[in-house]
């Protein structure tokens, strides 16, 4: 039986070594083949590729990357011919660490004689959700590069027609596209080309969430401290009953198990060709496991739920505002962005989360899991927790908010967590509070964002916050005495991976400032941290 190990990787440089460290461990998968992919040039991952075990192995590191979404099916498309000769191929991301080998080859060896191209995982509650972080296939029987179905840029973008009466709109039918994930685009491609596979069970409830070793004795873990404890301590250092235990915050799992409340206030100053950054938006709020109402405030007269996808992961209420008279930026028309006050103050009873942010804005549920884990431990302390927008560009996730490639240095010790300050930039066009902070914002004289923009970082610094930039800075604005400080968690020598949220129209790069004008765009988040004076 002759078995090849694709693993993947983009900037995951410790990770190489914690999976090297450990395939080292086991006495069958170090004899395997091994073909490591990493699609970014920047990253140097040579020194840690070459403490592998396996005798044959084979480094392919390439700037080709067509993106986040679809670079891991480019890279199985472009070397699918080197698969042909093998009997399976056990493709596994980097931060998914074997601990032991048992599982795997038992599964090769039931599946041997089977019929079965693709041996899949389910890691959610969704039988068309195929876990792509590990799955196995034989390539022998596999007759068509199904991988290169990434070149077709409307391949697994779904489409929903709708008809609008809206005046403005003289085309009456419209698609409004949203593009599958890769795990469900994993199993459009199997069961549309009717390939034979099995859905082999990995988590007990059929669920990733919290993260721990599973069935197969494999731990797809980010956290890498767990990881080299886990090392360090043998195999009791974490059960499945006991990892859940070291939630840092209950809200964590109440929010998984939908028990959580969300209102999300957007302002929307109507563009129409911006309104598919807004459907992207909402997208992000359909993937959360709680209910999010989302409230949107508008110049508009004729913008309506019709000009959007269906959603039945809440209530989408649009509030209008007459603003005929003035334009945006000019004359008065970006106070269109103070108009939720009122509202959302009298909703302070009616949830448990309070986010505002711009309409371009997208809010993965991963961010909002690391905003539930760490607030507390920081207001505990007087500190906010930070997040930061992210562009991505040519495949590297870049900062939209530390101008002229600035960086942080400053670290702090909460409670044995370390964190690094945001002193250059916290301004993120976006706040989130439960309902205890919330209500104290509400109860404060800076909920006026007049009282914002009269404060002083000192005497020769005013702040120079614009009219849009007082409602969206929040309790957290650069020089606002609410907090010591706006800080983001430490993992690795880097800011915590779900600490972004995504500016959607990628357009920071391209902006020329005037001469006089800082430059954003160019600090990636993996490079934020710099030296660290703690």
């Amino acid at each position: 039986m002759k078995v090849l190990l694709w693993c993947r990787s983009y900037r995951q440089r410790n990770e190489i070594k914690l999976a090297a460290h450990l395939l080292s461990k086991t006495e069958t998968l170090r004899n395997f083949d091994l073909i490591f992919h990493c699609n970014n040039l920047e990253s140097n991952v040579w020194e840690h590729f070459r403490t592998f075990p396996n005798e044959n192995k084979e480094l392919i590191h390439t700037s080709k990357n067509t993106g986040y979404d679809r670079g891991c099916l480019e890279a199985l498309s472009d070397n699918f011919d080197k698969f042909k000769d093998y009997d399976y191929v056990i493709h596994f991301q980097t931060d998914v660490f074997i601990l032991g080998e048992e599982k795997i080859l038992e599964v090769l060896d039931t599946h041997k004689d089977t019929e079965d191209v693709f041996l899949c995982t389910q890691s959610k509650r969704d039988e068309s959700f195929l876990s792509f972080d590990f799955f196995i296939f034989k390539p022998k029987l596999l007759h068509k590069n199904i991988f290169k179905l990434w070149e077709d840029e409307e391949y697994g973008i779904q489409t929903e027609e709708y008809n609008s009466s809206t005046p403005r709109r003289p085309d009456a039918w419209r698609k409004r596209p949203k593009p599958l994930s890769i795990e469900h685009l994993l199993y459009k491609m199997i069961r549309e080309h009717n390939i034979p596979y099995s859905l082999l069970k990995r988590y007990k409830n059929n669920k990733w969430f919290p993260r721990r070793i599973d069935m197969w004795n494999m731990w797809h873990e980010h956290e890498l401290e767990k990881v080299v404890d886990y090392l360090e301590l043998g195999d009791d250092f974490l059960s499945e009953e006991s990892h859940e235990e070291k939630l840092n915050s209950d809200a964590v799992g109440e929010f998984y198990e939908g028990k959580l409340k969300f209102v999300a206030h957007i302002p929307v100053w109507y563009v129409q060709e911006k309104v598919k950054y807004l459907q992207r938006v909402i997208n992000y709020f359909s993937e959360y496991p709680s209910k999010v109402d989302v409230v949107i405030h508008t110049n508009s007269e004729t913008f309506s739920n019709e000009d959007l996808n269906a959603y039945d992961n809440g209530e989408i209420k649009i509030k209008h505002y007459d603003y005929t008279e003035v334009g945006w930026r000019t004359d008065g028309g970006d106070y269109l962005t103070w108009e939720y006050r009122d509202m959302i103050k009298e909703q302070m009873d009616d949830y448990d989360v309070f986010m505002y942010l711009e309409d371009d804005l997208g809010i993965p549920k991963e961010t909002v899991n690391y905003w539930l884990r760490y607030k507390d431990l920081c207001l505990k302390h007087n500190y906010n927790l930070g997040f930061f927008r992210a562009e991505d560009h040519n495949g590297t996730l870049v900062s939209t908010d530390l101008p002229d490639e600035k960086r942080l240095n400053r670290i702090i010790n909460l409670e044995g967590v370390e964190f690094v300050v945001n002193d250059v930039n916290p301004y993120c066009a976006f706040w989130m509070y439960d309902k205890e902070e919330f209500k104290k914002f509400c109860e404060s004289k800076y909920f006026d964002p007049r009282e914002l923009r009269s404060r002083d970082v000192s005497e020769e610094q005013p702040l120079e916050y614009g009219v849009c930039e007082l409602s969206a800075i929040g309790m957290h604005g650069k020089g606002n005495i609410w907090y010591e400080g706006t800080i983001v968690p430490v993992v690795n020598e880097q800011i915590h991976s779900d600490s972004k949220i995504l500016h959607l129209p990628n357009n920071f790069l391209n902006h020329k400032p005037k001469a006089d004008e800082p430059r954003f765009g160019t600090v990636p988040l993996t490079e934020i941290i710099q030296g660290g004076v703690r």
